[in-house]
């Protein structure tokens, strides 16, 4: 019997030609977290019908250090308002001392209690009438002279 088989042929070997990589999309990324060399795995299935995934290490992160920073400025604010508070009982403490201060100032000028009067910067002080009325001593000045005739 001979062999009908037709003799093996060599295959050369054809380089392939890779195929163009498609870019892959670029996404911003956080401050600080993760970096361009690091590979993002790949979210693993839900054991939990109701979980939805789980945040990666370096959002976790971030999101960490966001909840400090809020919890750190509403201590800050919440310290600003109990000085506030203090400042504004501190006004109101000046401002009885200002009152019992030109009430003593009245007293001795014998302005009578309850009549307003004016302090002018060079500190003279002035009555001032109450609605309709000339305060007593004082005489209102005509606009004209009177004319002699």
């Amino acid at each position: 019997m001979t062999d009908t088989k037709a003799p093996k042929t060599k295959k050369t070997a054809v380089p392939k030609t890779k195929k163009a990589a498609a870019p892959t999309p670029q996404v911003p990324e956080l401050a600080g977290v993760g970096g361009e060399d690091e590979k993002k795995p790949e979210p693993e299935a839900p054991e939990d019908p109701n979980c939805l995934g789980q945040m990666e290490p370096g959002e976790l992160a971030m999101m960490t250090t966001l909840r400090q920073q809020t919890r750190k400025l509403q201590t800050d604010i919440g310290g600003l308002e109990l000085q506030k508070a203090r400042l504004i009982g501190g006004v109101g403490q000046i401002e009885q001392q200002l009152e019992h201060h030109l009430s003593m100032v009245g007293q001795r000028l014998g302005i009578p209690q309850g009549q307003k009067y004016q302090i002018g910067p060079d500190g003279k002080c002035w009555l001032v009438p109450m609605q309709g009325q000339m305060p007593q001593g004082l005489r209102r000045v005509p606009d004209e002279p009177p004319k002699k005739g």
